[in-house]
């Protein structure tokens, strides 16, 4: 399996977290992570939600860490 196909250890929490939804199917992308969407690294672009720049964004300690903690 190639490299940018493997999940281990907190990977796949993470990402399941970045794309879970509420009851309505609302995204609750923002109650876990702050987006960056502005600036670049010379090479990409950041952009809304996962991105080669900033990743899922920085998270927000006081959701994710009982989000996780639910793994």
């Amino acid at each position: 399996m190639p490299k940018s196909q493997r999940f281990s250890g907190a990977d796949v929490p993470l990402y399941l977290i970045a794309g879970s939804t509420d009851a309505t199917g609302t995204s609750l992308y923002g109650y876990f992570f702050n987006d960056v969407t502005a600036g670049s690294n010379g090479g990409f672009s950041a952009t809304p939600k996962y991105d080669e720049v900033t990743g899922l964004g920085t998270p927000i300690t006081q959701n994710l860490v009982p989000g996780l903690a639910a793994y």
